[in-house]
């Protein structure tokens, strides 16, 4: 009698609690990827999507700002029983919304520390949602498809000047767990913020990062102007202007040094050369580069006329050497 109902009522709770023990191992195991043997990634039992309401705060409120470095949040214990008796898959991404202006994103799970009825996100998170502290926040869990490609925006010039832009986005996005379309991510680097604009995405507007291989495209920074062309200056001109040709007054012909032309060897020159003088002065004021070549005097100067005799410049007679 007695020591039989004590052996049967040990057995039950031993029973009991290797049935709890093993529920907590296959929620555990659930959550986290592994499925429940027969269905991987799912949990048998249970209904419904999992969508709660929670008082959002910042995660400095409890010491975790590390977390500023990516998109992951904290939820209370509540939520990880509720997950672990839901068809949810690893890794958990969940949807976060401000119902008082319908503005959303998506977002990971680091730890199930908050107290009831509080959730605390990256500050930065809070401001691309217009969420204030103690705000409601609605929390869904969704499934996103793996990410392939993905177009940023940096908003300064700065970023993209970094050493190698691409390896600090890539490890920065070792911090979050989902992106969407629209979204302003933070990346911080040498002890700086930068904000980055998310263009594209795909297969969808909202994909999946861990453990993703993601094509990543820059579009020009929000601050980047290109560099104005200016023409050389044209001095006091406003610009190029050409003039009519117009006859040129002979009385002006060097006026910078009055007096008649004369030649070298002081006999006057002739019409012929006189015309061509005017016409070398004709050419400059058009703009015609003087040749001199072109405008030589005829046969040199000269001290004696072509027809005078020709000087002698050797008198006597040869005379042989030795």
């Amino acid at each position: 009698g007695i020591g039989t109902g004590r052996k049967i009522r040990k057995s039950n709770r031993t029973r009991q609690k290797r049935k709890s023990l093993s529920e907590f191992i296959m929620s555990l195991w659930n959550i986290f990827g592994g499925g429940d043997m027969g269905h991987m990634g799912h949990r048998p039992g249970g209904s419904g999507p999992f969508i709660e309401q929670y008082q959002v705060y910042p995660v400095s409120f409890i010491g975790k700002q590390e977390l500023e470095k990516g998109n992951k949040i904290i939820l209370p214990g509540s939520a990880l029983t509720r997950l672990a008796h839901l068809h949810v898959t690893y890794p958990m991404i969940f949807q976060v919304i401000n119902p008082e202006v319908h503005l959303s994103t998506h977002c990971g799970v680091l730890e199930f520390i908050a107290e009831e009825g509080n959730c605390y996100f990256p500050y930065w998170m809070m401001e691309n949602l217009g969420l204030y502290e103690g705000a409601i926040v609605t929390i869904k869990n969704v499934t996103l498809p793996r990410g392939s490609y993905v177009k940023i925006q940096p908003h300064e010039t700065e970023f993209i000047n970094l050493s190698n832009p691409k390896a600090v986005l890539e490890a920065s996005l070792r911090h979050y767990a989902a992106i969407s379309r629209g979204d302003t991510i933070n990346v911080e680097y040498s002890g700086r913020n930068y904000k980055i604009d998310i263009k594209e995405t795909k297969p969808e507007d909202a994909i999946c990062v861990v453990e993703a291989d993601v094509q990543v495209d820059f579009d020009s920074p929000l601050d980047y102007k290109e560099e104005e062309y200016k023409a050389p200056s044209l001095g006091k001109q406003d610009s190029l202007t050409f003039k009519e040709d117009k006859e040129v007054d002979i009385s002006k012909i060097s006026s910078a040094f009055p007096g008649a032309p004369k030649r070298l060897d002081e006999r006057p020159i002739s019409e012929v050369q006189k015309n061509k003088i005017v016409q070398a002065e004709e050419k400059k004021s058009k703009g015609t580069e003087f040749d001199p070549r072109k405008h030589r005097l005829v046969h040199g100067v000269r001290k004696k006329h072509p027809i005078a005799a020709k000087e002698t410049v050797f008198n006597g007679q040869g005379k042989k050497l030795g």
